[in-house]
């Protein structure tokens, strides 16, 4: 059963915002785009507090959840003997560098136990320079909300795909979000992200490519990959050109992953604003020989966004629902 946590998940992306509120049953969503990319604090501020001004919270929930992203997050996957949370952490206090290769008087950093075996335990270590964290503590608090937790994509698309009608406690999936500058691939095994990784391969790629050929703006080449089911075949095969190299760098990963853990995906879940043209599902279930799915969290509370909007939320929503 859903339910609400006091707090608001904000997704800050490359492009724009996503807002979303739960309480109970009943989601509260926004997304609006930056006017300037990249864009500066002032920005992105005001994109954020016209979201919470248009949502419906109580005072009590004047908390954000929200992430670090790509390049600001380091991220590790590591073995060690078993032994307690505790202790892994007094381990890593002082050979944190060895795995994020980011000093420890530097450093904020977590880790997560993923499976135990025998003697031995797999663990997901992830962390941040200070000064970053800093900084998203600030503007969440210049906004005048307190920050209810800062986490990464990896942890707020596993906690979103936990509480979604697609979860499966037996099943191996990948979960792929292609946001404006990369995409995320996960691979998540019993509610456990066992693999992850960011391709540098995302919509403004898709985008310029159409802006270039047709010499159109940004906006004009967003409609028309929208309604790319109604334009000509060209159109299609320029996107199925810079999306080939996505494809390559998946099946890449797959690989490993089956090398690795004995084992491959058996589905693909596609969501993020890189991922609403309407023949990016078959294309990629084509050249991965695999069954691709778009994920829309949306429809776990029965709301209808349009076309353009559905496969924005599941990092907020993710968010939205996250536990500290």
């Amino acid at each position: 059963m859903l339910f609400s946590l006091p707090c608001v998940g904000v997704d800050i992306g490359s492009f724009g915002v996503k807002i979303v509120h739960i309480r109970g049953k009943k989601l509260y969503y926004y997304t609006e785009k930056f006017k300037i990319i990249p864009p500066p604090k002032k920005v992105i501020i005001d994109a954020i507090t016209n979201g919470l001004s248009a949502i419906d919270y109580e005072e009590k929930e004047r908390y954000i959840a929200t992430t670090l992203k790509g390049k600001d997050v380091k991220s590790h996957y590591a073995e060690f003997p078993l032994m307690r949370y505790s202790e892994l952490m007094n381990i890593l206090n002082s050979e944190i560098e060895k795995y994020l290769l980011i000093k420890r008087e530097e450093a904020i950093f977590d880790a997560q136990i993923l499976k135990k075996e025998k003697r031995q335990m797999s663990v997901l270590i992830v962390g941040a320079k200070k000064f970053i964290v800093e900084e998203r503590i600030s503007l969440i608090k210049e906004i005048g909300w307190e920050p209810y937790l800062i986490t990464t994509e990896t942890f707020a698309l596993t906690e979103a795909y936990k509480k979604s009608k697609i979860f499966s406690k037996t099943s191996t999936v990948a979960l792929l979000d292609v946001g404006y500058s990369l995409s995320k691939l996960i691979i998540v095994e019993k509610g456990l992200p066992l693999f992850e990784r960011n391709i540098e391969i995302g919509d403004a790629l898709f985008i310029s490519s159409l802006c270039e050929r047709f010499n159109i703006d940004e906006e004009k080449a967003q409609e028309l990959k929208y309604s790319s089911f109604q334009s000509s075949k060209e159109v299609e095969l320029i996107l199925q050109r810079k999306l080939k190299p996505l494809c390559e760098e998946i099946q890449l990963s797959f690989d490993y992953y089956e090398y690795s853990f004995k084992k491959a995906p058996t589905s693909l879940y596609i969501s993020g604003g890189g991922a609403s043209f309407p023949f990016l599902k078959e294309f990629l279930s084509q050249y991965l020989n695999i069954n691709i799915y778009e994920w829309d969290m949306l429809e776990t509370f029965n709301v209808k966004p349009s076309y353009q909007e559905r496969l924005l939320f599941n990092i907020a929503i993710g968010l939205a629902l996250s536990k500290v």
